[in-house]
């Protein structure tokens, strides 16, 4: 399993540095994070895995999208957190 890119919005664990939507696009082997204490490096590969965040981490309105590649096939895992619902969406290639 390769990841390919990742796109959080209203993620909390950055809203004490103001970022409100963050996405990477990841093309190399080698990825570097830097980030003071408490900046949110660790909850940043804790939402690289590919099963349902915690919707605790996000505000209303935020979301996750991971695209990973296995298998010669690429996979969309979203994940949305509305006012009303939370929606979750799967899909190959």
């Amino acid at each position: 399993m390769k990841i390919k890119s990742l796109i959080l919005k209203k993620f909390k664990k950055f809203k004490i540095n103001e970022i409100e939507k963050f996405s990477v696009d990841i093309h190399d082997r080698i990825q570097i994070i830097i980030g003071t204490n408490g900046s949110g490096k660790t909850s940043l590969l804790q939402e690289l895995f590919p099963y349902s965040p915690n919707k605790s981490v996000f505000d209303k309105g935020g979301y996750k999208k991971l695209i990973i590649e296995k298998n010669g096939s690429i996979y969309e895992l979203k994940y949305e957190y509305n006012k009303s619902k939370n929606e979750h969406s799967f899909k190959k290639d």
